[in-house]
């Protein structure tokens, strides 16, 4: 930590420290030591028995020198920042507190794994006072060619709805920002931006505030598709047990599913369940509807509520959006079959079967 309090509770930064007096942790008031080196920074430790919360996870040399690179970028922005600002509320120490428009950012750099307990445990307290918070990633956790579920918590969501994720590369000083996470043909895509540090906040935000794009269904190769289930099948994959069991139920085979399950819409990564699975529920119960009834947007999204206290349907853990952003991609799958002639839209969001389509 850079920064403690005297005996007088006056704060000390390290860069200050003259070893003139005995310093604190400000949060649980456990003496600590000042540690200072030809390489790394001048910082507070606690000494090994701490048995102090907000930093039971210790701090490794990169999460240091990174966090002290970010507060000089904001510094160098001239935006209001805080080094490990204690918010007693909380009882917790962000590595930066920032002051931006009006609204106070808690920024946390994260270099090493850390319970999913922690991380929602950590957002929720921020977010239920109205602060927001930003996860920025060290190498150790760094997204490379895709993103897996243990990066979604630590997703940042923008006024549109649209999620980014912040990574910090300290050797190049260079922030990467992935944005525009989707669905594709070839399993999971999103666009990676770079940010060095000689650019200004404005470039940045203008990339974290792009709007999701309107992306169109792929359509993912039959034949390959096919033979993966297949394969699951053969190996009795916990994951497409249920999938399985609904093809017995319902004397069908993967042969005769329709072309239309074999399209990925793009937010569908929000959905644990197995992709055909949630597809095939959702038609099956679309085909048991009368050809005149007409499908609405709350009877729709009662439906899914009741699959998913059933637990026919599982979505991931994504933090700090509503339900209503969380169902939308069996929202999306519905414009697909509209797409397909399945549907009628009557009006904005009211549908009508056309056609079986099982």
């Amino acid at each position: 930590m850079f920064t403690a309090v005297d005996k007088q509770h006056n704060l000390v930064t390290a860069n200050e420290y003259t070893r003139e007096s005995q310093c604190y942790c400000p949060g649980c008031r456990e003496e600590v030591i000042f540690k200072k080196g030809e390489i790394y920074q001048a910082h507070f430790a606690h000494k090994n028995n701490s048995r102090c919360q907000m930093f039971s996870e210790g701090e490794t040399a990169a999460h240091i020198e990174g966090k002290l690179l970010l507060y000089h970028w904001f510094k160098k922005e001239e935006i209001t920042v805080e080094l490990e600002a204690y918010l007693p509320v909380l009882n917790q120490r962000p590595d930066l507190l920032i002051q931006y428009n009006g609204v106070s950012v808690a920024v946390e750099y994260q270099c090493s794994p850390i319970s999913i307990e922690k991380i929602r445990s950590r957002t929720a307290g921020y977010v239920q006072n109205n602060i927001k918070v930003i996860w920025i990633l060290g190498e150790k956790l760094k997204v490379n060619n895709t993103l897996s579920t243990r990066h979604y918590d630590y997703l940042f969501v923008n006024k549109s709805g649209a999620f980014t994720l912040f990574q910090l590369n300290e050797k190049k000083q260079q922030l990467e920002v992935i944005t525009d996470i989707r669905c594709s043909n070839a399993g999971q895509a999103f666009k990676r931006s770079r940010v060095d540090f000689d650019d200004d906040i404005v470039y940045m935000l203008k990339i974290v505030e792009q709007p999701n794009h309107n992306r169109v269904p792929v359509v993912k190769s039959r034949i390959n598709e096919e033979k993966n289930l297949y394969r699951l099948s053969f190996y009795k994959d916990k994951r497409a047990r249920r999938f399985f069991e609904l093809l017995y139920c319902n004397d069908m085979h993967i042969k005769t599913l329709p072309d239309v399950l074999f399209y990925s819409v793009s937010k569908e990564w929000f959905i644990r369940t197995l992709s055909y699975q949630w597809k095939l529920i959702l038609v099956l119960w679309l085909d048991e509807l009368h050809p005149t009834q007409v499908i609405t947007d709350a009877g729709l999204s009662r439906k899914i509520k009741e699959w998913e206290n059933e637990g026919e349907i599982i979505f991931h853990y994504l933090p700090d959006i509503e339900h209503s952003v969380l169902i939308q991609p069996l929202f999306q799958f519905m414009d697909l079959l509209c797409n397909k002639g399945y549907l009628d839209e009557i009006a904005e969001r009211k549908w009508v079967r056309t056609e079986t389509i099982l």
